[in-house]
């Protein structure tokens, strides 16, 4: 379960910067494609660094809040699973009885 928390959220991230610089790619492309003068272009560019800042911030926000819900699913998880551990270091011990007992 943890594992598989942590892959996702890799997969999450590394996903999202692709999208962002696939994107970013394409917009670059697109604007040097136009037949409109160097400063319509420079325009364009500087919206587009304005817009490119602004799905930085997004992106960065939700990675914080993703990361931050994936460590809260995984403290519950943890929180719930606590239990196993304790029980079998009781249960070990009784069988281990049991196999000397049994011996002798």
């Amino acid at each position: 379960m943890i594992l598989s928390i942590a892959i996702f959220s890799s997969i999450l991230s590394n996903n999202i910067t692709n999208a962002k610089n696939n994107l970013i790619a394409y917009g670059n492309t697109q604007v040097n494609q136009l037949n409109i003068p160097d400063i319509a272009k420079n325009k364009i560019n500087k919206k587009e660094k304005q817009i490119n800042i602004s799905i930085a911030k997004f992106l960065k926000t939700f990675k914080k809040h993703i990361k931050n819900k994936l460590k809260n699913s995984f403290l519950n998880v943890y929180k719930t699973m606590l239990w196993l551990p304790l029980i079998s270091l009781l249960v070990i011990p009784i069988f281990n009885f049991k196999k000397r007992h049994d011996n002798y």
